[in-house]
Formats: structure tokens, C-alpha cells, sequence
């Protein structure tokens, strides 16, 4: 065979190999990027989906052209309903863009994304603390801002969703698809939605408690106080997570999208999580400081006037009739909760509460109580701090044994934090 030939040949069989890798992961589709077909004996559950979410979603929004979105972490992705009516409901869905382990960068840089190829007009913004960490910087497999538009890159969509099919992992991910379907499991959901089929297996084999303590534990290592600096910094000036959310305003108001921000709420434990981590004065000066960003790029947001009717500050957290719902005990390990996943993440009735409140939409078939969400001002922000201080008390004195377990917690992750800063010559941090 004269050289010539070799090459072809040699050439063929690669493109015959790229090609058939191509067809098999575009058919499959492990990570949800085009959604074409859907079948229970091939791909109808895609375990791999949530560890690609950020190439997903990228493409999802793309597909799919919302006007509204609900963004943030995955409370948020995991906690609203796209197709709550208060956001356009099943005639003309939201689409969620919610991102696992997402921090305050990936919201700004997919809400640009969302606005620059749909025709967004409302968006509800899930902000949680943990969530403007500089140090919490979890690694995002798939955090490419090639792929997504508004972020002044000209790479074409087409050319970024060839690259999740031309590839030997997105293969072994196709195979570990097909190889994972089971009657009755659907996941990720339709319009961003992602399912509960992982908290069902957590709760299956660990009951309530034992969740809810190792999503804690997971928490206090990656998100508030995490390796290797072990610890919680907004940052400052410029390159501060702050002024990421206030790029994220100048944006909205830039382009017309009415913004509901909002903290999200988590259980009565992760609050005590913040307080033990020796984070809650912090965590204070947190809310102060996006009520500050709110009057500044809306004036008049905050007393409700008609000026700042596109943007509005929401606050959930802390102790009210929600988040202070009953952990079951340890002899009722698979007791059901009625609005949590677990310790950090609320499901979707809390979620719809949330969203009635918010949006201003009211339901016949549930109840919003009173104490649940405040819209947050300058003039009634230090009123509500107080009040949930009181709280604190109160729920500290009924329920010691849950404060314990917490404060446990915490304190073995602060001494693994002081023990690591001992050998490395830092400062120490006495437990709280």
C-alpha cells in the first residue's frame, strides 16, 4: 500500500471513529445539552447530567428562550418550580437555572448568558451566603464562559455543543447512561428541573438525621469555611463577590429584566451551622450590605416606590414556621419532612411558598404564613435582624439537643481548620 493510501485510510478510520463516538453520545445525550429524545430504556435518566450542569443549563436556556428563569445555587435549582404560575405557568414556562455548587460569579455569568439569548423579563435570584465565599470555589467540571453569550466571546454555539459529542469521556458517560436506566426514573425534569431521585437514595440510606448531619458536615468543609484557607472572605474593591452582584443589577436595569432577590431559606440548622462557625455577625453585615447594593442601583427599591418596582429584596432565612420545621428523631429515621430535601436545600412546596410571596400570586390549596419572607429595607433591616436574634433564642431554648448536635459540628471541623493552620504557622480561630 503506497503511502498516499495509508494516509487516506488511516485518516477514514478516525473520521469513521469520531463520527460513530459523535452519533452514540449525540443519540444518548448523557448530559442533557440537546434533549432530543428521551427513551426509558436508553436514556431517560441521566446520572451524569448534575456533575455537567454547567455545559446543560448553558444549552438549555439556549433551547428553550424563557421569559422568566429562576438562577442561583441548588437550593434554588432544586427548591422553584418553573412552572409556578406566578412565573407564566405551564402556557409559557420558566426555565430554572439553578447550578450546583454555583457561587455568585456563575449566577452573574449565566444570567448575562439568559439575557443575551432570550427575551428575558423577570427573574428570581436565589442568594445564599455561602454562595459569595471568594474561598468557595468549588471545581465546576464544565464552567467554560466560551459557551455562554453576553460574556464578550464570538466562539458559536454550534461549535461548543460539538465538543460535549467529539469525546472519549462524553462517551464512558453515554455508557454509564444506558448502563444506569431502571423503570420509573426520569431525571433531570423538563424546563431545567432536576428531580429528587438523589435525595431519595440519601434518605433511603442514611434516614433524616443522619442527612441531614453529613449535608452539614458537607457544607461547614466546602462552602463556609473550606480547604485550603479554611475560611469566609466577600473579598474587596473590584474583585469582590459584592460588586459581582452589582455588575448583575447594572445589567437588569440595562436591559429591562425585573429582578426578585432572594435569600433563600435553609433549615433552622444551618443557621445555627453559620452561628457556631463563628460566621453570624458576618453573616449580618452580609444582609446589610445587599440592602445597601439594592437602594444604591435602584433608588426607591426598597421603600416600594414606582421607580424601584423592577427590583425588590426578599429575606426567608433564619427562624420562622418554615425553616424551624421538626428534624424527625433518630428511632423515625425515614419520618417525612414537609419542606425539606434536607438540612440545606427546601423542596417545592416551600418553594412555592416562596415564589406566592415574591411574585404576589395567591393559592386556594395552600396556606403562606405570615412570618415567612419579609421584603427587606433600610429602614426595617435592623428591626429584622433583631427579631430574628430573638428567634435564635427561642429555638435554641426548645430544641437544645438540635443546638448541640450542630455546635458539634462545628466545632470538629474548627479544630481540623486550627489544627491545619497550626502546621501552617497561621493564626488560630478559637470554636465559638
Amino acid at each position: 500500500m503506497s503511502a498516499a493510501r495509508y494516509l487516506l485510510a488511516y485518516f477514514l478510520i478516525l473520521l469513521s471513529g469520531a463520527l460513530a463516538v459523535f452519533s452514540v453520545n449525540w443519540i444518548v445525550d448523557p448530559y442533557h445539552v440537546n434533549a432530543q429524545l428521551r427513551s426509558p430504556a436508553l436514556n431517560a435518566f441521566k446520572p451524569e447530567h448534575d456533575t455537567h450542569m454547567l455545559l446543560a443549563k448553558a444549552y438549555g436556556v439556549r433551547r428553550e428562550k424563557p421569559q422568566a428563569i429562576v438562577i442561583g445555587s441548588s437550593r434554588s435549582g432544586d427548591g422553584f418550580n418553573a412552572l409556578h404560575p406566578g412565573l407564566g405557568g405551564p402556557a409559557a414556562p420558566a426555565y430554572n437555572l439553578g447550578l450546583d455548587g454555583g457561587n455568585i460569579r456563575h449566577v452573574a455569568a449565566y444570567f448575562r448568558h439568559a439575557v443575551a439569548v432570550s427575551e428575558l423579563r423577570t427573574a428570581v435570584v436565589g442568594l445564599d451566603y455561602f454562595m459569595f465565599n471568594q474561598a468557595n470555589d468549588r471545581h465546576q467540571l464544565d464552567f467554560d464562559a466560551t459557551l455562554l453569550a453576553g460574556q464578550g466571546h464570538r466562539v458559536p454555539a454550534a461549535l461548543g455543543q460539538a465538543k460535549a459529542y467529539f469525546s472519549f469521556d462524553a462517551l464512558l458517560s453515554s455508557a454509564r447512561t444506558v448502563l444506569s436506566q431502571k423503570p420509573g426514573l426520569l431525571a433531570p425534569l423538563l424546563h431545567g428541573m432536576r428531580g429528587t431521585v438523589d435525595y431519595d437514595r440519601a434518605l433511603a440510606q442514611e434516614g433524616v438525621r443522619g442527612n441531614f448531619a453529613r449535608v452539614l458536615r458537607h457544607f461547614a468543609e466546602t462552602a463556609y469555611l473550606p480547604r485550603p484557607g479554611f475560611a469566609f472572605s466577600l473579598g474587596e474593591g473590584a474583585e469582590s463577590s459584592l460588586e459581582t452582584l452589582r455588575e448583575m443589577l447594572v445589567q437588569a436595569r440595562g436591559s429591562g429584566v425585573k429582578l426578585h432577590l432572594v435569600i433563600n431559606p435553609a433549615h433552622a440548622w444551618d443557621s445555627e451551622l453559620i452561628r457556631s462557625l463563628g460566621l453570624w455577625e458576618e453573616f449580618e453585615n452580609w444582609k446589610r450590605a445587599l440592602v445597601r447594593r439594592v437602594e444604591q442601583e435602584a433608588p426607591g427599591a426598597l421603600a416600594g416606590q414606582a421607580q424601584g418596582s423592577m427590583l425588590a429584596l426578599w429575606d426567608f432565612s433564619g427562624y420562622n414556621s418554615i425553616t424551624t420545621e421538626a428534624v424527625p428523631a433518630a428511632d423515625a429515621p425515614r419520618a417525612p419532612m414537609a419542606w425539606f430535601l434536607d438540612a440545606e436545600h427546601f423542596n417545592q412546596k416551600a418553594g412555592d411558598l416562596v415564589l406566592d410571596r415574591v411574585l404576589g400570586h395567591a393559592d386556594a390549596a395552600r396556606t403562606l404564613p405570615a412570618d415567612f419572607g419579609v421584603r427587606l429595607t433600610a429602614v426595617n433591616i435592623e428591626g429584622v435582624l433583631a427579631r430574628t436574634r430573638l428567634d435564635r433564642t427561642d429555638y435554641a431554648r426548645t430544641n437544645p439537643s438540635d443546638v448541640a448536635e450542630v455546635t458539634a459540628i462545628a466545632k470538629a471541623w474548627l479544630v481540623e481548620a486550627n489544627s491545619a493552620r497550626g502546621r501552617s504557622g497561621s493564626a488560630k480561630q478559637t470554636p465559638q
